[in-house]
């Protein structure tokens, strides 16, 4: 059963202001004022970019955006057009297959701040009202492509649980859901986890004083931060030279030692890899004892040419020794 009005959903969570620390709610009208109010705050969609955990944007990309330095468009991607008409679906299945509690919209531009920690928002697809005495959001996802799909094979993306968690913690509930249409249908439980959220609001705090200040936040290794990096720096100022402390002696160290570790388990690596094709032969899959499978799948790729491209490239020339030339 779902309730389909924004006045329906905010009594809903109002209901539960006596026995809850409940959120303050905004309700905008075009999408266009929804980004622009998102300005001023961390979304839930946007918590796993600053941990480092998205596929899709880096933290970096989300501070430049809060700084007004990336401005967000107001039109969707066909992906992003292709979830929103989904949604009715995937919350239709929800309930049909077994899914708890009453199922209200909230409506795509509804904006919940968490009642006591400044600039932590969240923009839930659905709440659930469950047994008259508990609240809980519900998120609803679609994946199309297969590589997509295979990470939903062991269980929820640690991308989606962040989301999740933040929900939770805005929301004020003990527990929020997913529910995730592909070639199967999967809902999944997500309890709240106070060992992931209480470090995380600190850095969330920490973050926003980086939004605030014009000082980058830290950096992580996904390839949207080096992305994200060579846009701010898409040129070096020449023969201009940066001394790094003596810190950085420790990070040169340790990625000498990482490019030689790589560099000798390719091989090896490459041999397993080699090993598991041969014995899937011209199968599709290959599957463990414990369930896990391999896929030796056709990748069809359309001819193309490379156009011209400039970017920088990162290189290390070791120290001169003292005497020598």
């Amino acid at each position: 059963m779902e309730a389909t009005t924004q006045e329906s959903t905010i009594e809903a969570v109002e209901l539960f202001g006596a026995t809850m620390e409940a959120p303050n709610v905004h309700v905008f009208e075009t999408r266009e004022e929804w980004l622009a109010g998102r300005d001023g705050s961390i979304g839930a969609s946007e918590a796993p970019a600053i941990c480092g955990e998205s596929d899709w944007q880096s933290g970096i990309d989300v501070w430049r955006r809060k700084r007004g330095e990336e401005l967000p468009t107001g039109k969707m991607s066909i992906p992003q057009r292709k979830g929103l008409m989904l949604e009715p679906l995937i919350s239709s299945l929800y309930s049909e297959e077994g899914g708890l509690g009453t199922v209200f919209d909230p409506g795509p531009f509804t904006v919940f701040g968490h009642a006591s920690v400044p600039h932590m928002t969240a923009t839930p697809d659905r709440i659930l009202v469950i047994d008259d005495n508990e609240i809980a959001p519900l998120q609803l996802k679609h994946t199309s492509s297969y590589a997509v799909e295979e990470q939903w094979f062991e269980g929820c993306p640690k991308a989606m649980q962040i989301q999740v968690q933040q929900e939770i913690e805005v929301m004020g509930a003990k527990r929020g859901f997913l529910a995730c249409l592909g070639d199967n249908f999967q809902i999944f439980e997500i309890k709240a986890d106070e060992s992931f959220m209480l470090p995380y609001i600190d850095y969330l705090q920490e973050f926003w004083r980086c939004v605030e200040s014009g000082d980058m936040p830290r950096v992580d290794g996904s390839k949207n931060c080096k992305q994200a990096l060579s846009a701010i720096y898409g040129r070096e100022v020449a023969e201009q030279t940066v001394c790094l402390d003596a810190e950085f002696l420790a990070l040169d160290v340790r990625r000498t030692e990482i490019a030689a570790q790589a560099k000798q388990l390719k091989p090896e690596n490459q041999e397993i890899n080699n090993t598991i094709k041969a014995a899937i032969g011209d199968s599709e899959f290959g599957e463990l004892p414990d369930g896990t499978r391999f896929r030796w799948g056709t990748v069809e790729r359309g001819a193309y040419n490379v156009e011209a491209t400039t970017y920088r490239q990162l290189t290390r020339r070791k120290a001169k020794k003292p005497g020598k030339k």
